[in-house]
């Protein structure tokens, strides 16, 4: 059985079973979904055969359809996912472009929120990882880490700004606030300490350890 508070709270769910619907217009096209959990305004109401999903907070999981297993607790949250499952949205807009990326955290006011396809990400902290479209494998912890890069892949940012301008680089580890901060195609890097190698651009395959470590390499490779 389901339960239904709210002005127009569901759909057909005669086959839908364990759900729970509060506020307006939640559930509206449910007809199969099972063990969902829908609480706010339009949360989650063009759903019909998704399962296994919460979505809390206004348009919360608003255009899913049939995806299943993911969360989605604040305003706008996941609005415009489909059909991808999996996804962990926290947050006021987390993740509100992301279309069918899967296997995605985000964490914090506007995190990862131009992600559209991008898979196996983690953004925590307001605008972290908040321009990624389409890259995947990408961790960024702190306000704004990752914030620039679209399409990078397999990047590590933990620290306030780390990684911030980096677009098109891959494979990165930077620790530390301001750690890699200005690397834009560089790879390989692994810069753990405040401002660590933060001036380098597009040099690759270097490690600087310690606060201010390698920060006068702007293009240089292979330094330790």
């Amino acid at each position: 059985e389901s339960i239904m508070f709210g002005d127009d709270t569901t759909g057909t769910i005669s086959s839908a079973d364990a759900n729970t619907g509060v506020g307006v217009d939640v559930f509206a096209s449910l007809t199969q979904g099972d063990n969902n959990v829908a609480i706010g305004n339009a949360a989650m109401n063009v759903t019909t055969t998704g399962g296994d999903n919460v979505a809390v907070g206004t348009s919360a999981l608003a255009a899913q359809t049939a995806g299943g297993d993911n969360v989605a607790i604040g305003h706008l949250a996941l609005s415009t996912l489909t059909t991808a499952g999996n996804n962990v949205a926290v947050g006021d807009r987390a993740m509100q472009a992301s279309t069918s990326g899967e296997n995605n955290v985000a964490v914090g006011t506007l995190a990862m929120d131009a992600n559209t396809t991008g898979g196996s990400n983690v953004g925590v902290g307001r605008d972290a990882l908040g321009a990624n479209t389409t890259g995947s494998n990408n961790t960024a912890v702190g306000k704004t880490a990752l914030n620039t890069t679209t399409t990078s892949d397999n990047n590590t940012a933990v620290g306030f700004q780390s990684l911030y301008t980096l677009n098109g680089g891959v494979s990165n580890v930077a620790v530390g606030h301001n750690s890699l901060f200005n690397a834009t195609t560089a790879d390989n890097n692994v810069a753990l300490g405040k401002s660590a190698m933060e001036n380098v651009t597009s040099g690759s395959n270097n490690v600087a350890v310690g606060k201010d470590a390698l920060d006068a390499n702007t293009t240089a490779d292979n330094n330790t």
